[in-house]
């Protein structure tokens, strides 16, 4: 269709004027184009939406480290230094803060422990008492049998008997010293000793 430049009607196509107002029609006026389309700037492209990237390996173990969870954090670093290079500076920090956080938590655990070797059975007070009390009552019996033996030596039987005195009163000031003593090992070092001690003695006096 060719439309009338004067009024706008539409004429059929190869007509020369409009059939209403008998302008002339110009034919290369269809393909002239508008000028109020002239100058007319380019449509801006759409905005670009910013798609949220995931939360990685290196982020991951950076939060951990922060709040002090230090070996996850200290393997997760490790992990991300080698899969996320884009975050090295991240998984850096994560494994540093893992370590420094692991170094601590064993540090506490060690001051946490009791002192002394933590293989050693450890003993109370009172376990030590017991056995201090039933040491007393075995060096009495010894002591009691030097007594008798000496009545039936008459005198010089204390020269006779001094060696077993003399251990006797030496086992007793051993005993007396035993409140440094919290395991159960060195317990049994100074019961061995006592042992030894008393056998001694008796074996003395059944020779006399």
């Amino acid at each position: 269709m060719n439309a009338c430049p004067a009024c706008g009607l539409p004429n059929d196509e190869n007509a020369k004027f409009c059939k209403e107002c008998r302008a002339r029609l110009d034919t290369y006026t269809r393909a002239r184009p508008s000028r109020e389309f002239k100058n007319v700037p380019p449509p801006l492209p759409p905005p670009a939406i910013a798609v949220p990237s995931r939360i990685g390996l290196a982020t991951i173990g950076l939060i951990l480290g922060i709040f002090g969870i230090g070996i996850p954090a200290l393997f997760v670093g490790i992990i991300a230094l080698r899969r996320d290079p884009l975050h090295r500076g991240r998984a850096q920090g994560a494994i540093i803060i893992g370590a420094v956080g692991t170094i601590v938590l064993a540090v506490a655990l060690i001051l946490a422990l009791p002192k002394g070797d933590p293989l050693r059975r450890h003993i109370t007070p009172d376990q030590v008492s017991r056995f201090t009390d039933a040491a007393y009552d075995r060096i009495m019996q010894v002591e009691e049998e030097a007594r008798v033996m000496g009545e039936h030596l008459g005198p010089g039987a204390d020269a006779e008997l001094g060696p077993v005195y003399g251990r006797l009163h030496a086992l007793r000031t051993r005993l007396d010293d035993l409140s440094d003593i919290t395991d159960e090992e060195s317990l049994n070092i100074v019961r061995a000793e006592l042992v030894s001690e008393i056998d001694s003695a008796r074996a003395y006096l059944k020779n006399h």
